[in-house]
């Protein structure tokens, strides 16, 4: 059967369906993005993508039957970013290769069988910018060092490849890299960091899910701006410092979640650090540690703490925290910074919201999630302060009435409520506040929250 597709759509994708080949003249005029995916497709004529020979950027073959590079990529003068993953057999046209050359900027390539890169084969590739390896052997990328190296290569994903230490000859092939990520493989010890030649213009690392226990070595690394080692094995915060304290001017991210730090470490000296990662840990002491100045995103969800660190209310800049699912019990008297706009306190064991406190007495926030704590009462004059929240989630909350602290609530948009509460003529103020609510959810007395607060009107008694 012949498909013919001569629609004017920009982006055209096959998903899981029996289309066996694609033959010549039989895409769309003008493409720019085409993905192949979870067929089996196994033929691709000559100049199948003649008609998009100027305008494709992006091309994705995965989980297909196809076994080499088509010729069809012979036609393409602007394309920028190719992915192929999941392939029985691929062997590399040098030709094909160097006609996209010109202008590919990304490739990746994923989970491929017995692939065959020849020599020198990223010569080809003069332009290309970002080079993604999944599951592929380091080995299998050249079978001598690159002469001259792949200066032009700037980022290099290389992951799922059993790697147990970072490779010298990384830094022999790419020795111009800015950002690196080998991320899950099998990396226990950086000690050889201090023996590798480092790209200088290094600012990116990610070493998340690995094996790694000790980030001691990374002493050896400066200009670092990004940093993720998270789901690794690192229990020990003393440590941490140590290991950070040449970039301390530089890092601005850092990842340290799904590990097993049981204190927050002490990082008050992270002058340029912007946002912290520390979920997923067994973090109990809140008195623990310190945190930086700088900092702009917060997350400790997924802990043990019981309390708020005391020193988050200095922290000026800070626009979200996430305490989500640790076992806070209350918030009475805690100042949460002025400048906060998304504060996720929900899956707490809190009981009562009080009134909130802010610095300054001034609130931004627009966000604030409460689900899942056992919220039995909240002050009438609770949320006197909020004054541009637009989203709240009382979801899954113990409350049984609405709070008349929603009333001060005038630029609440997204309301989300408990089903289990009741209504009655008392809550007859809300029948007019509540239509400025676009987006609510709950239920009173087993009906829509919406539909029982329109039938108030009739069922009480004007007073």
């Amino acid at each position: 059967m012949v498909f013919v597709f001569n629609i004017d759509y920009m982006n055209l994708s096959f998903q899981g369906n029996n289309i066996a080949a694609i033959n010549d003249w039989e895409l769309a005029h003008n493409l720019q993005d085409i993905t192949f995916g979870e067929h089996s497709l196994t033929t691709i004529a000559d100049h199948a993508f003649i008609y998009s020979a100027k305008s494709l950027q992006k091309l994705i073959f995965s989980s297909t039957n196809l076994t080499s590079l088509p010729w069809a990529l012979m036609d393409l003068s602007s394309l920028q970013y190719l992915r192929w993953d999941s392939s029985h057999v691929l062997t590399w046209n040098t030709t094909i290769l160097a006609s996209i050359g010109p202008s590919l900027k990304t490739l990746s390539l994923s989970k491929l069988t017995t692939p065959i890169f020849p020599p020198d084969w990223l010569k080809l590739l003069p332009k290309l910018e970002t080079l993604e390896i999944y599951g592929v052997a380091f080995g299998q990328l050249s079978s001598k060092p690159l002469d001259p190296p792949a200066s032009h290569i700037r980022r290099l994903v290389f992951t799922d490849s059993n790697l147990t230490k970072i490779p010298q000859e990384m830094f022999t092939f790419f020795p111009d890299l800015t950002s690196l990520n080998l991320a899950s493989n099998s990396i226990s010890d950086l000690s050889n960091l201090k023996d590798l030649k480092i790209s200088r213009n290094l600012s990116k690392l990610y070493m998340g899910n690995n094996h790694i226990d000790n980030i001691g070595p990374l002493f050896y690394l400066t200009g670092i701006e990004g940093l993720d080692i998270s789901g690794n094995r690192i229990c020990d915060h003393e440590h941490i410092p140590y290991a950070l304290i040449p970039n301390e001017n530089s890092l601005s991210y850092l990842d340290l979640s799904k590990n097993c730090l049981t204190q927050i470490p002490h990082l008050l000296f992270m002058t340029e650090l912007k946002e912290l990662r520390l979920y997923y840990n067994n973090i109990s002491t809140a008195s623990s540690g310190s945190l930086p100045l700088s900092l702009i995103n917060l997350d400790l969800s997924v802990n043990l703490m019981t309390t708020i660190p005391e020193y988050i209310s200095k922290l000026s800049n800070l626009h979200s925290l996430y305490l989500s699912y640790n076992k806070i019990k209350s918030i009475v008297k805690f100042e949460f910074p002025s400048t906060l706009l998304k504060l996720d306190i929900s899956g707490n064991d809190i009981e009562v919201i009080p009134s909130l406190q802010f610095s300054n007495n001034i609130s931004n926030l627009t966000h604030m999630f409460l689900t899942g704590n056992p919220i039995k009462t909240i002050a009438d004059d609770a949320f006197s302060n909020l004054h541009e929240l637009s989203y709240l989630d009382l979801d899954r909350t113990h409350l049984v009435r609405l709070p008349p602290a929603l009333l001060a609530l005038n630029k609440l948009n997204h309301l989300y409520l408990p089903n289990t509460l009741t209504c009655s003529c008392d809550d007859m103020a809300f029948t007019t506040w509540y239509q400025n609510v676009t987006h609510r959810d709950g239920k009173c007395d087993g009906t829509d929250l919406s539909l029982k607060l329109d039938q108030l009107p009739g069922q009480c008694p004007m007073s």
